[in-house]
Parts: C-alpha cells; sequence; structure tokens
C-alpha cells in the first residue's frame, strides 16, 4: 500500500507539467521495481517532458533509454549508465538470472 503513495508522489508532478518547460533530472538513481519505473517513464514520455541525464543512472533507471524518444534526451558528461543483467526472486528469496528477462531489456 506504501508503494501506491510513492508513486503516486512521483506521477502527479508528471501529471502536473508542461511538455514545453518541463525537464526531469535524474542523478544518483539506483535503480527498483522495474514496473514502477515503466510507469513513471512512460508517463514522462506521454507528456512530451524532457529527461537529462546527469549522474547515476543504474539498473531499472536505465529504462530511460527505451521509453523516453531520444530527441527528449539530454546525456550530459557527469551520466553513468548501469546495466546488469535480468533478473526474478525464487522461492528462496535468492537472485536468479532469467536469460528470457535479460534478452527483452537488450533488445529494449
Amino acid at each position: 500500500m506504501k508503494w501506491r503513495w510513492m508513486l503516486a508522489g512521483l506521477l502527479l508532478p508528471v501529471a502536473l507539467a508542461q511538455p514545453s518547460d518541463a525537464m526531469t533530472r535524474i542523478a544518483g538513481d539506483m535503480g527498483g521495481p522495474l514496473g514502477e519505473y515503466l510507469l513513471v517513464f512512460a508517463a514522462i514520455r506521454d507528456t512530451g517532458e524532457r529527461v537529462m541525464i546527469d549522474g547515476s543512472c543504474f539498473s531499472a533507471c536505465t529504462l530511460v533509454t527505451a521509453l523516453i524518444p531520444r530527441d527528449k534526451i539530454c546525456i550530459t558528461e557527469r551520466a553513468v549508465l548501469g546495466f546488469h543483467a535480468g533478473w526474478f526472486e525464487n522461492k528462496a528469496g535468492e537472485r536468479v538470472t532469467s536469460p528470457t528477462g535479460t534478452r527483452v531489456l537488450y533488445e529494449m
């Protein structure tokens, strides 16, 4: 339930943004749940907002490169993108590499 409020907090500024002057700046983002990032970046894409990567953008954050049109992304000299294999958590709570998930991420 708590994540819904966090997601709403992320999406509200996007919904209120004016595409002509709005810009999201990414710096120091270590990633998180893929689903949340997909929703946020799709919402930013739909507003026409620009995105600046101006620091660390790791893991799920790198989905910005797949969801935001290239002409709407600015990558500064301080940008560092970190990619890794796709994985899921098994019943024992261990991370298991997913070849299929990795392929999907690579193709994106």
